[in-house]
């Protein structure tokens, strides 16, 4: 009985020590049925791609810019432009890069998920205050936030 008991202790010795030896140099992971997963940062910009210049502006003139909103990273993303704040005039954002057509409502929510690089643009109308007073700071201000989506 106890040859049988040390043969059975030796046995079980010999395979878990084998199986130790081989998780010691073996590599392995477990790998889950669906998309890939990806890690990265989200990091949004914003820039002028036209500068909004109103040096100089006279009462009632025009000026335009173009406003750059871009992405860098991994994944899928939405954005959304606040409420302006304006010194010394008006301004009217536009959803494209051209002065022309409809403005946006402010604040506004982008509807359409952009891709991981994407950039969008948008024109941004500033008109100064009829009458300005002489030496009046003229600003804009636009806030800008954006939310990382699933890429699901």
């Amino acid at each position: 009985m106890r040859l049988r008991l040390l043969a059975i202790v030796v046995v079980a010795l010999l395979l878990s020590g084998s199986a130790t030896a081989y998780a010691a140099w073996s590599r392995g992971a477990a790998v889950g049925s669906g998309p890939a997963l990806q890690s990265g940062t989200f990091a949004v910009t914003t820039t002028w791609a036209v500068p909004l210049n109103l040096t100089a502006a006279a009462p009632g003139s025009v000026r335009t810019g173009v406003l750059s909103v871009a992405r860098t990273g991994n994944g899928r993303w939405v954005y959304s432009l606040g409420t302006p704040v304006a010194a010394g005039g008006t301004v009217r954002v536009f959803p494209t890069a051209s002065c022309s057509g409809a403005t946006l409502a402010l604040p506004w929510s982008q509807t359409t998920i952009q891709a991981g690089t994407a950039t969008a643009q948008h024109c941004v109308e500033f008109t100064a205050a009829t009458p300005l007073t002489a030496g009046q700071a003229l600003s804009v201000s636009i806030p800008v936030s954006a939310e990382n989506r699933s890429t699901n």
